[in-house]
């Protein structure tokens, strides 16, 4: 089933498909750099993630998964009240499994961790989450830019959502405070919490 729009005023609805369709696009741009392993790949998982590369089977996972969850059309986008501050809410899954795939690259064969993929889709255990997911964003949500390196943005705000919905990623904290932001996505590279943390790949897939 493909992604609904539900709730959306007529202004706001251009705006929520555009921000869908460049998320999605730049979530493909993201893990097709990833295979590729390009200087920009490298450079950008460093300044997101930190580790000297040790996290990118897990980073390319949600990758996978993020794109999956779009492909099927596992959620829909919702138009939601004015949160004090929150700029999207989504629904979460709670499915993830393990393992790892293959791919021939240079100097041999490279490890990827599979992606997290709902039960739903993969055909075990049916008749678990056959209800809708919601991605929801808020009224302030609107008032943000399109597109924006190392800034809260509407592209950034649905990849960060859509890495909830599909992977399962937190917003983690360091010291008692949520990585929100920057100095979130920052903290949480140094906490070692960034594989983990939902603001770091919206973040990373908008500095690609």
């Amino acid at each position: 089933m493909a992604t609904q729009y539900k709730g959306f005023t007529g202004d706001q609805l251009p705006q929520i498909q555009r921000a869908h369709m460049q998320m999605a696009t730049a979530v493909q741009f993201a893990l097709d750099t990833a295979f590729h392993r390009t200087g920009v790949f490298t450079t950008a998982m460093d300044k997101y993630f930190g580790g000297r590369g040790k996290h990118q089977s897990a980073v390319m996972a949600v990758l996978n998964s993020m794109m999956i969850a779009v492909r099927a059309g596992s959620y829909d986008l919702l138009m939601g009240k004015d949160e004090g501050g929150t700029l999207g809410l989504a629904n979460t899954k709670g499915s993830a499994i393990g393992g790892y795939a293959k791919r021939e690259g240079r100097g041999g064969v490279i490890k990827f961790d599979r992606p997290y993929v709902d039960v739903a889709l993969t055909g075990n255990k049916p008749g678990r989450h056959k209800e809708r997911m919601n991605i929801t964003v808020t009224p302030l949500f609107f008032t943000l830019p399109f597109r924006a390196k190392d800034k809260d943005s509407q592209v950034e705000t649905l990849v960060h959502e859509l890495s909830h919905h599909a992977a399962n990623t937190n917003d983690e904290k360091v010291l008692g405070i949520t990585c929100y932001g920057m100095l979130g996505v920052k903290a949480a590279r140094f906490a070692g919490k960034a594989a983990n943390n939902a603001e770091n790949y919206g973040y990373f897939v908008e500095s690609l």
